[in-house]
C-alpha cells in the first residue's frame, strides 16, 4: 500500500501544461474511491517531496516507452514485499540495503519514507489499514473460500502447510581436532499462501509472488477469486512441495522433458528451461483447465437430467440430451486450447497431466498420494505433437470465444 500511494504522488505535465497524475491505472470502484481519499489526504505534502517523486517515475517511464502504466506499476508491486514492514513509527529502516543493487531504487525507497513521516499519510494509516481490512472481509473472503474449496475438493487433497526435509549436520568430534561426526536431522518449515487485496493495484491484474515458504497473491478488491488467476496462485501452492518431494523421480525424465522445453524455446525465448518449474506450471495448467471443465459439464448434467424429466416425448428428451452432448463439446475444446496456451508457454507436460487427472476426477484418489505414478507412466515422446493432436479443437474454442465476445 505505501509503495503504491508513493506512485500515486507523481504528477506529469499534460500537452496544455497542466499537472496530472503521472500514472493513470485503471482502478476498481473501491481503488477509485480510495485513490480519491489519499489524493485528497496528501494535498499539502511537501512540494520537493512531490517533485522528487515525480521526476523519478518520469525517469522510469521514459526507459519503458512501451509499457503501460499498469506494467509500471506490476514490478514495484514485487518490489514492496521485499521491504521490511511499516513500523509503528512510520519510518522504514532498511531501504539502505537496496542502495548496494540500485541507487534509482535507494532514492524511491528514501521518498517513501519521507512519506510514511509526514502527518497526512502517518496520522491516516491506521484508517487505510482498516479499510483494506473491510475489503478483504466484505469483498474477498467468501470467493476465496470457494475457490480453496473448489480447487481442493477436486484434487481430493489438503494442501501440505508444513514442508519436512533431512538436513545434514557435521559436530566436532569430542576430544578430537580432526574427527567429525556426520547426522541427519528433520527440519520442518511453515508453508503459508496469502491472498492480499490491494486498492491501487491495476484492476483485472493479479501479481503472484513467491518469497521462500511464503506464497502471495494481490488481487484488486473486486476480484472474484474463484474464476480468477488466483487459482492458479493457490494451485501453484498445492503442488510445488508435491513435485519437491518427488524430485528424485522426475530426474530421471530431465533429458526427455530439456528436449520438449528446447523445442517450445525455439519459437517462444521466454520459455524457462527449469524442468522442474515446468512440471509444476504443467500440473497447474492441468488442474485448472480440468476443474473448470469438471465444474461445468457435472451442473450442466445436473440440470439436463431435471429438464429431462420435465419433457414428455422421446424427441424433447433427446433435444436435450444432444444440447448437453454439445455443451460438453464445447467444454472440452476449451480446455484444449486452455492446455494448449499453457503448452506453447512452456507447461509441455499440461496435456499430459490433464488426462491424468482426468482418471482421478471419479476415482476420490488423493492427488498427492498418485503422483508418484503420474510421473513415472510418463512418456514424452507422446507429447511432442499435443498441439497438432488439439488443433481442430482450438479452432473451435477460439470461434466459440469469438462469438461470447462478440
Amino acid at each position: 500500500m505505501t509503495v503504491l500511494a508513493t506512485l500515486e504522488v507523481a504528477r506529469a505535465k499534460n500537452a496544455d501544461g497542466e499537472e496530472v497524475p503521472a500514472l493513470k491505472t485503471p482502478l476498481s470502484v473501491e481503488g477509485l474511491k480510495f485513490r480519491e481519499q489519499l489524493e485528497s489526504d496528501l494535498k499539502l505534502l511537501p512540494a520537493d517531496l512531490r517533485t522528487k517523486i515525480s521526476v523519478f517515475v518520469e525517469r522510469y517511464k521514459k526507459a519503458r516507452p512501451k509499457a503501460t502504466d499498469a506494467e509500471i506499476v506490476a514490478p514495484f508491486i514485487s518490489m514492496a514485499y521485499t521491504l521490511s514492514p511499516v513500523p509503528r513509527a512510520c519510518r522504514s529502516r532498511n531501504y539502505e540495503r537496496f542502495a548496494r543493487r540500485s541507487a534509482r531504487r535507494a532514492r524511491f525507497c528514501a521518498a517513501r519514507a519521507r512519506i510514511l513521516q509526514t502527518f497526512e499519510f502517518c496520522g491516516n494509516l491506521n484508517d487505510y489499514v482498516r479499510i483494506y481490512l473491510q475489503t478483504s472481509d466484505n469483498k474477498l473472503r467468501n470467493s476465496s473460500k470457494q475457490m480453496v474449496s473448489d480447487l481442493l475438493d477436486y484434487l481430493h487433497t489438503k494442501p501440505q502447510v508444513y514442508y519436512t526435509e533431512k538436513i545434514k549436520t557435521e559436530t566436532q568430534k569430542a576430544g578430537s581436532k580432526k574427527t567429525t561426526l556426520q547426522k541427519y536431522e528433520n527440519r520442518s518449515r511453515e508453508r503459508r499462501f496469502y491472498i492480499v487485496p490491494e486498492m491501487l493495484a491495476p484492476n483485472g491484474n493479479i501479481n503472484f509472488l513467491n518469497i521462500g515458504d511464503d506464497y502471495y497473491a494481490i488481487v484488486p478488491p473486486d476480484t472474484d477469486l474463484s474464476s480468477s488467476e488466483a487459482r492458479r496462485a493457490f494451485l501453484q501452492y498445492v503442488f510445488d512441495p508435491l513435485v519437491l518431494s518427488n524430485s528424485k523421480d522426475i530426474l530421471g525424465f530431465r533429458p526427455n522433458i530439456k528436449t520438449l522445453l528446447d523445442e517450445r524455446r525455439k519459437t517462444n525465448p521466454n520459455v524457462s528451461p527449469d524442468v522442474y518449474l515446468a512440471v509444476s506450471r504443467s500440473l497447474v495448467a492441468a488442474a485448472d483447465a480440468r476443474q473448470l471443465e469438471n465444474e461445468k459439464v457435472r451442473i450442466a448434467t445436473a440440470q439436463a437430467r431435471i429438464n429431462i424429466q420435465t419433457k414428455k416425448t422421446d424427441e424433447e428428451k433427446r433435444a436435450v440430451s444432444a444440447e448437453l452432448e454439445k455443451f460438453k463439446q464445447a467444454a472440452a475444446d476449451e480446455t484444449a486450447l486452455q492446455l494448449s496456451e499453457a503448452y506453447e508457454s512452456g507447461a509441455v507436460l499440461a496435456f499430459y497431466f490433464a488426462d491424468q487427472l482426468k482418471g482421478l476426477e471419479d476415482s476420490g484418489f488423493d492427488v498427492a498420494s498418485s503422483m508418484r505414478d503420474m510421473i513415472l507412466s510418463l512418456d514424452t515422446t507422446k507429447e511432442t505433437n499435443r498441439l497438432e493432436q488439439s488443433a481442430e479443437a482450438r479452432k473451435r474454442a477460439a470461434a466459440n470465444r469469438t462469438t461470447t465476445t462478440v
